[in-house]
C-alpha cells in the first residue's frame, strides 16, 4: 500500500532516532534550565549587590559580571532557542539535512541567511569588541568613504582635502569608513549597537511568544470544548489591546527601557501564532499516526510532545520569522519617537537624531539617518525572505 509522503515526513520528524535521543535531549534542555535557575539562585541570594566577581566554575577562574533583570531575560531565551530550535535539529539530522537541501536551492533565501548570520554575529560579539565608541567632538560629521563635505562643515578633517572650484571639500577616510555623528562617534560602532537592540529585541520577544503561544494553541486545539472557547475568547480580547498603548501607560507609571518593551511587545503579540498553532493541532489529531499513538497506548503528553509540536514546528517557524521585523520595526519606531529606551542606542534613534532639523541638515550630512534606515529596511527584509524560504523548505508536500 502506498503511504503518503506528508506521512512519511510526519513520521521522520516525530520518529527519527527516537530511540536514541528524547531520553538525553530532556536531560540536556533540564539541566539548561537547572543550570540557569541555581546561577540565578546564586546570584540574587550570594552575592552582593554591585558590580562583584561571580565564580565561573566551568571555566575555573574568577569572571566579572553583574546580570540585571534584562540580562537573565536574555539567557532564558537564549536556553529556549537552544532547547526549541537548536537542539531539535542537532538530533535529527536526516530532517535537517532534508530542510537544508531545500533550502539551499533559493539563492535569494542563502543571501538572507548568510546576511543574518553576519548580523547576529555582528550584534552578538560586535560591541564586545568594538568597545564603546569614543566621543570625539573635534571629529564630528567626518563624511563615509567616497563621500565629501564642505570643509567648512567639519572642525577637523581626517581624510584627505581638496579644492574645486575654489572650494574645499572634505573627503570621507578609511578611519571611519561609515562617517562619524553629531558626537564624533564612528557610525559603524554606533551601527553594530543597533544591531545588538534588534537582535535582543527579536530574541527575547519571540522566545516569549513561542512558549506561551505553543501552549495556548496546542491545549486549545487538542483538549477543544469549552477550554478551547475560553482561551480563543481571551485571544480575541488580547488581540484587540494595542501592545503601543500598554507600553505607554506602563512607561507613565515606570520609566522607559527596552526591558519594557520586549515585555510588553513579547507578551501581547503570541495571538495570531497561537491561533495558527491550534488550527495545525485540530488538523493533525485527526490523522491516522496519532489514532495510531492512541492505540498503541501513548498518553496525552506523548502523543502532544511527540507528535503534534513536532509537526506544527514549521508553522511556528515560519511565523516567528515573518514576526520578527515588526517587533523590530516597533522598537525602532518607539526610538524614532523618542519614547523608547533613555539614551538608547537602536536604530530609531539613529534615524531620528539623523533627521533632527534643529541638530543636523540632512542634505549635508545624510549618512546617519540612512545608513540606519537602510540596515533596517534590509534586515526586515531578510527574516521576512528567510520565512517564506522556510515555510517552502520545511512543507512536508515538498519535493524530496
Amino acid at each position: 500500500m502506498a503511504t503518503d509522503e506528508r506521512t512519511f515526513d510526519r513520521i521522520d520528524w516525530a520518529e527519527t532516532d527516537r530511540s536514541r535521543t528524547p531520553g538525553a535531549t530532556d536531560l540536556l534542555a533540564g539541566s539548561l534550565f537547572a543550570a540557569l535557575a541555581a546561577l540565578f539562585v546564586y546570584d540574587y541570594l550570594a552575592v552582593p549587590e554591585g558590580p562583584d566577581l561571580l565564580n565561573d566554575v566551568v571555566l575555573g577562574h574568577r569572571l566579572r559580571w553583574d546580570p540585571a533583570g534584562f540580562d537573565w531575560l536574555v539567557l532564558l531565551s537564549v536556553v529556549v532557542f537552544v532547547t526549541v530550535v537548536v537542539v531539535p535539529l542537532a538530533t535529527n539530522r536526516t530532517l535537517a539535512r532534508r530542510y537544508w537541501r531545500r533550502l539551499r536551492t533559493d539563492r535569494l533565501a542563502l543571501a538572507s541567511l548568510a546576511y543574518l548570520a553576519a548580523f547576529v554575529f555582528l550584534g552578538t560579539f560586535g560591541p564586545a569588541l568594538l568597545g564603546r565608541p569614543d566621543i570625539q567632538p573635534a571629529l564630528e560629521f567626518q563624511p563615509p568613504v567616497l563621500m565629501r563635505v564642505e570643509s567648512t562643515a567639519v572642525f577637523e578633517c581626517v581624510g584627505r582635502v581638496t579644492s574645486v572650484g575654489g572650494t574645499e571639500y572634505c573627503h570621507g577616510s578609511w578611519q571611519y569608513p561609515l562617517g562619524t555623528d553629531t558626537l564624533g562617534r564612528a557610525m559603524s560602532t554606533r551601527l553594530v549597537q543597533g544591531m545588538q537592540v534588534s537582535l535582543l529585541m527579536a530574541l527575547v520577544a519571540s522566545m516569549l511568544m513561542v512558549p506561551i503561544a505553543a501552549l495556548v494553541g496546542t491545549v486549545a486545539g487538542y483538549v477543544g470544548g469549552r477550554v478551547d472557547d475560553v482561551l480563543m475568547r481571551y485571544v480575541d480580547v488580547q488581540q484587540t489591546i494595542p501592545a503601543v498603548l500598554v507600553y505607554l501607560v506602563l512607561v507613565y507609571l515606570f520609566s522607559s527601557s527596552l526591558f519594557l518593551i520586549v515585555l510588553v511587545f513579547g507578551l501581547l503579540s503570541w495571538g495570531g501564532l497561537a491561533r495558527m498553532i491550534r488550527g495545525e493541532v485540530l488538523q493533525r489529531k485527526q490523522e491516522t499516526y496519532i489514532t495510531a499513538a492512541r492505540a498503541a497506548g501513548a498518553s496525552r503528553w506523548a502523543v502532544v510532545r511527540h507528535h503534534l509540536l513536532p509537526n506544527a514546528s514549521n508553522t511556528v517557524v515560519t511565523a516567528v520569522t515573518i514576526q520578527i521585523p515588526t517587533l523590530i520595526l516597533a522598537e525602532a519606531g518607539l526610538g524614532y519617537l523618542g519614547i523608547g529606551e533613555r539614551y538608547s542606542r537602536s536604530f530609531g534613534q539613529l534615524i531620528q537624531v539623523g533627521l533632527d532639523p534643529t541638530s543636523v541638515d540632512f542634505t549635508q550630512y545624510p549618512w546617519m539617518a540612512t545608513e540606519a534606515a537602510v540596515l533596517l529596511a534590509v534586515t526586515a527584509l531578510a527574516f521576512n525572505v528567510l520565512g517564506d524560504a522556510l515555510r517552502d523548505a520545511m512543507d512536508p508536500r515538498g519535493e524530496r
